[in-house]
């Protein structure tokens, strides 16, 4: 109930959302899968994730084979919660679905650069002349190669137990082994999330400068037309992050970008994200979107 809520408060005060009428004939009625449906697709996962949750927090406290010896009544309980199968089960339900964001966040990124279905944004979301630049390109080759990569990362480990221990144990957990390809998995959904984030920028940009022309004397600046959700991200990106509008002269440049003499490149500034993300940086905006989003909620009465 939460999740289909939250996009319509992120982008209270949005000047970017499209509101189709009888006049555009020969435009789509309605948006892409991608971000029509991406409540319903989001939900369902973060069901599982709360599952999963508890799922955890119970079992990682009975990993033991010891006996319980009960000495009031003389008994010795041999229990087997060693066996960790819902370990197992619960970080399964985590991968899966960070298979499934991953996937979405591939499609929506791009969609994003592809004219075809960008709403016509620039081609690879380039600032150049579309005809000698690429900029994006190599971005979306990566997110797919990465995607890939997340989706071979969902296939289940519970089904390839095998007896040990001369039979005695014909059955046995694998639960360590399926929490490592989760953390893994973790790694790559934060890569592909990082990538997306960076793109979403330059399209917001791209599009300001659509609308409101460019300024060569200073960098576009989507605030004042993206939603509530939308500007706190966008400003930790553009501010506190530093990660300006790309171009080819900016990627060009022989100028050190950091302290330590590295030069700007997509990569470099896709890592930058990424480390915000696996830091749990980037989790503090969040945070305040979210916590926004239920103040939204409390001011309307509505209680979800």
């Amino acid at each position: 109930m939460k999740q289909p809520n939250n996009p319509c408060i992120f982008l209270t005060g949005s000047k970017l959302l499209n509101r189709h009428d009888s006049r555009n004939t020969a435009t789509l009625r309605q948006d892409r899968y991608s971000l029509r449906t991406a409540s319903q697709w989001i939900g369902p996962v973060l069901e599982d994730f709360g599952l999963a949750y508890d799922q955890l927090t119970i079992e990682l406290n009975s990993v033991t084979d010891n006996p319980l010896i009960d000495t009031q009544a003389g008994r010795v309980l041999h229990g087997s919660n060693f066996q960790a199968r819902a370990v197992t089960s619960a970080v399964e339900k985590l991968r899966q679905g960070l298979q499934s964001i991953g996937r979405m966040l591939f499609t929506q990124c791009t969609e994003m650069i592809n004219p075809a279905t960008s709403w016509g944004l620039p081609p690879n979301l380039c600032s150049d002349a579309a005809n000698d630049s690429f900029l994006f390109k190599g971005l979306d080759v990566v997110v797919a190669a990465l995607t890939s990569e997340l989706g071979f990362l969902a296939n289940p480990v519970g089904s390839h137990v095998q007896t040990a221990e001369m039979g005695n144990q014909a059955l046995n957990s694998l639960a360590l082994v399926s929490a490592r390809y989760t953390l893994e998995a973790v790694d790559v959904l934060s890569q592909i999330a990082s990538a997306h984030l960076l793109a979403v920028c330059q399209a917001l940009d791209s599009r300001t400068i659509e609308i409101a022309g460019r300024n060569q004397d200073a960098p576009p600046d989507a605030t004042p037309y993206i939603g509530q959700a939308s500007q706190r991200m966008y400003r930790f990106i553009r501010q506190d992050l530093g990660i300006p509008f790309l171009g080819e002269t900016h990627l060009a440049s022989t100028e050190a970008a950091t302290p330590e003499g590295v030069t700007p490149s997509i990569g470099f500034y896709n890592t930058r994200v990424y480390e915000s993300i696996r830091s749990g940086r980037l989790y503090t905006v969040m945070l305040e979107c979210l916590q926004e989003v239920k103040k939204q909620r409390t001011t309307n009465g509505k209680h979800m």
